[in-house]
């Protein structure tokens, strides 16, 4: 499955438990390959993408993006370590970097940047009464 905003168990949010990202990273489209169908919805010029990416894989984006974004990033994959994403990508495309290997790697440094805002929302009550209060509302809940 794709990840999608309007698809609550295919994005990751700022207060998902370990497991949650663990899970919804290992559930994620991965694709090494361009789809063939060029008639897939996905595929369409109305996607939501601001950069041209034939694979349109949300894993390589949220490294590419949310991971190297950080200066002096490296992601360390058992013994490999990239210090750019296009050594990365080039690599996961040759089979060289594994979906499995990408994806917990993904999750483990996801999770990673994660903890100190999990941290903050457990530990200061008012974070945690927004939170609350935000949780409620995106399942509908009346907070009248």
């Amino acid at each position: 499955a794709k990840m999608s905003k309007s698809d609550p168990d295919s994005a990751i949010f700022m207060e998902d438990a370990v497991e949650d990202v663990i899970r919804k990273i290992e559930n994620s489209y991965c694709p090494s390959a361009p789809e063939q169908d060029a008639t897939d919805a996905s595929s369409s010029s109305e996607g939501m993408s601001l950069v041209q990416d034939e694979l349109k894989n949300p894993c390589l984006d949220y490294i590419k993006y949310t991971l190297f974004s950080r200066e002096a990033y490296t992601f360390k994959a058992q013994d490999r370590i990239y210090e750019n994403f296009e050594d990365l990508k080039k690599d996961f495309i040759r089979g060289e970097l594994t979906e499995t290997l990408l994806k917990e790697t993904l999750a483990r440094e996801v999770n990673a940047l994660l903890e100190p805002v999990r941290n903050h929302f457990q530990q200061d009550e008012e974070a945690r009464k927004l939170l609350e209060q935000v949780s409620a509302w995106r399942r509908g809940e009346d907070l009248g």
